[in-house]
């Protein structure tokens, strides 16, 4: 993911250097023969020295090709646009939902950025082919892209949640001295776009320089971060219909509430119809605790949903204890003071 800075050795120039080494080591060995006596010594000894030489300069880049290397006076620039088609699947439980978008880019230069872009906080799962046009003396390069994006969703405020997304785009291969991403004009989302239960809307492009903490082992670099040029393309999801939401996803709750309650109004004696409406009530209401569970993830805090389940289990409860004590009264022949209670 590191590219190597433009001003170390590569390893194919190293290999080359050795060559040309190797190869003038071969061309004197043959032009002195070793029959010259005390002269051929003085030259062998000559150019044993000479050969020394000859490998220091070629190993310091001292050669003419030392030179090819310099780093650029500006990063290049990519221009990249988005435009969403659908998004779908979204699990505020495993915290993913999948989009289907044409990303487009234009450029000048050497960098094939269709080759080297990466959504950061995603997962291709398919790019369709393309090829590059020219664009009033732009290069241009359209691909259409189904990715799993990963987000961690906010769900202290469900159902009444809303929440904005992100599409981080960089390039895996060359960092932000080599190449800076720009937003392009157009990006937009298809009128179509739309999903049960939610409203989704477009909210622009961001740029930005990222940096990670790290060289990812590349010790050349000489720093200690990689920096990344990103754009982010951002989303918005609100609630649609939320006094709707929250009526479909408690009306059992609710009316387990009422039932309890209900209770109190029965005569203390009558034990199978008052305890029978307590004890279905907490049954109900614990049933539909566990469903609303099942549509959120493992998270340390009490969500909105939770707090009113468990408001209304304790409610619940509360109308239980009142019987007991409305029944206790009846057996002391307090029935005056029950029917208070009730």
């Amino acid at each position: 993911m590191v590219d190597r800075p433009s001003e170390a050795m590569s390893f194919p120039s190293f290999i080359g250097r050795r060559l040309i080494s190797t190869r003038m080591m071969i061309l004197l060995r043959t032009l002195l023969p070793s029959h010259l006596g005390p002269v051929g010594s003085l030259l062998r000894s000559l150019r044993q020295i000479s050969l020394a030489l000859a490998s220091a300069l070629l190993f310091l880049g001292l050669a003419p090709d030392s030179a090819e290397a310099t780093p650029p006076a500006e990063p290049e620039k990519v221009w990249v646009g988005f435009y969403l088609n659908r998004l779908t699947a979204i699990s505020q439980k495993d915290g993913t939902y999948s989009i289907d978008a044409w990303f487009w880019f234009r450029w000048k230069g050497d960098i094939d950025p269709t080759k080297t872009f990466e959504l950061v906080n995603g997962r291709v799962d398919s790019v369709s082919p393309t090829e590059i046009l020219d664009d009033n003396g732009f290069k241009y390069a359209s691909i259409r892209v189904v990715a799993t994006i990963f987000h961690v969703f906010d769900v202290q405020r469900y159902p009444l949640d809303d929440h904005k997304l992100t599409l981080a785009v960089e390039d895996s291969t060359n960092q932000a001295p080599l190449l800076k991403l720009l937003a392009d004009e157009g990006s937009a989302m298809d009128p179509s776009v739309a999903i049960e239960g939610w409203k989704i809307s477009f909210e622009g492009v961001s740029e930005s320089e990222h940096s990670y903490p790290t060289t990812y082992g590349f010790r050349a670099l000489g720093e200690d971060a990689s920096k990344f040029s990103r754009l982010s393309f951002k989303l918005e999801l609100r609630r649609a219909g939320k006094v709707v939401s929250l009526l479909k996803l408690f009306w059992v709750s609710f009316l387990a509430l009422l039932l309890s309650v209900g209770a109190c109004f029965v005569r203390a004696n009558d034990l199978d119809a008052r305890f029978g409406l307590g004890l279905g009530s907490i049954f109900a209401a614990s049933a539909n605790t566990i469903a609303v569970s099942a549509e959120l993830p493992s998270t340390p805090i009490l969500t909105l949903a939770e707090q009113i389940n468990m408001v209304t289990v304790l409610t619940i409860f509360v109308t239980i204890f009142v019987s007991i004590r409305s029944l206790r009264y009846m057996y002391t022949g307090q029935e005056e003071r029950a029917s208070q209670l009730d």
